[in-house]
């Protein structure tokens, strides 16, 4: 449907131009049709060119990228997906809060974020990057979650304050101690370890997520 209207939105801009140069100071009386334009323009845009996008992954031969809409009240969840990275879809999700963090691990996609109205975190999964569910958080965790990666059969979330999640059993996600009160922006798997990054020059390392070390 999206390149379908990107379609008609080609043929009304050669057109108006056409007349435009045809009609000259005639022009004015077909300026509705620059309205009508302009409406479909606004309409055929993919989602990501007037929202914010914070997080992108591949998996399952799709990539994945995350975001938010920002309304006047509060963001809604932005995800879209494409096949090959030229054109992308939006996945259904009305879900209030902007999302800032996704991974692909275990065939599953697990996006992080944060209800900006209420402060509460947002945890979801999807298999296939279009239908999405909820994963249930820790009780009481308000955290924002920045950075999410999959290495060593575990999947490791890192936030605001020091905040640190871990996700090995595929279905609870449990609190870890980071020993730093700055907010972690990053993390990633490589060499058999998990390194985590964040405020103030903050770097951290563990080998399974569970036990952090500051270097």
């Amino acid at each position: 449907m999206e390149n379908i209207w990107r379609t008609y939105a080609g043929i009304f801009h050669i057109l108006f131009n056409a007349m435009s140069i045809l009609l000259g100071r005639w022009k004015r009386f077909f300026y509705p049709l620059l309205l009508v334009f302009g409406l479909i323009t606004v309409a055929s845009q993919p989602l990501h060119a007037a929202n914010l996008l914070y997080g992108v992954t591949y998996g399952n031969s799709t990539f994945v990228a995350v975001g938010g809409i920002e309304t006047s009240e509060y963001n809604f969840s932005a995800i879209l997906t494409s096949p090959g990275g030229v054109t992308w879809k939006s996945a259904s999700l009305k879900k209030r809060g902007s999302l800032y963090s996704v991974t692909y691990g275990n065939s599953i996609f697990v996006a992080m974020g944060n209800d900006d109205k209420s402060g509460k975190s947002i945890i979801i999964t999807s298999k296939n990057g279009i239908k999405w569910s909820m994963s249930k958080p820790p009780k009481k965790l308000e955290e924002s979650f920045n950075g999410i990666t999959y290495g060593n059969s575990t999947f490791v979330a890192v936030g605001d304050y020091g905040a640190i999640l871990t996700l090995s059993n595929g279905k609870r996600w449990t609190t870890r101690t980071s020993g730093t009160i700055w907010s972690l922006y990053g993390v990633t798997y490589g060499n058999s370890t998990f390194v985590a990054v964040g405020w103030s020059g903050t770097i951290l390392t563990s080998p399974d997520g569970v036990t952090w070390t500051e270097r």
